[in-house]
């Protein structure tokens, strides 16, 4: 099954220079991204610079992309055969 590239946008306007970029890798955790998220999110309020936080999803088969989504963050779904292989 092919994956189609989805990328949700943070609130950042584009022109805005990122101080900070978080990515984090994930298959199937939907259930820890529901703790991490609003916890990071929180603790990068205090920062006062543009960040960027990247979800990665490699081919999950749960709802890890729809918890980043709703986070209002960038979600990469994974593409091609395997697992790690991502085509951004």
């Amino acid at each position: 099954m092919q994956r189609q590239q989805l990328v949700h946008q943070t609130s950042l306007k584009q022109s805005h220079t990122i101080a900070l970029a978080i990515v984090i890798p994930a298959k199937n955790e939907a259930k820890n991204l529901k703790q991490t998220l609003p916890a990071l999110l929180n603790a990068l309020k205090r920062f006062h610079n543009p960040f960027r936080v990247i979800v990665v999803d490699d081919h999950s088969t749960d709802d890890t992309a729809q918890v980043a989504k709703n986070y209002t963050i960038q979600v990469y779904l994974g593409q091609g055969e395997g697992p790690g292989l991502l085509a951004i």
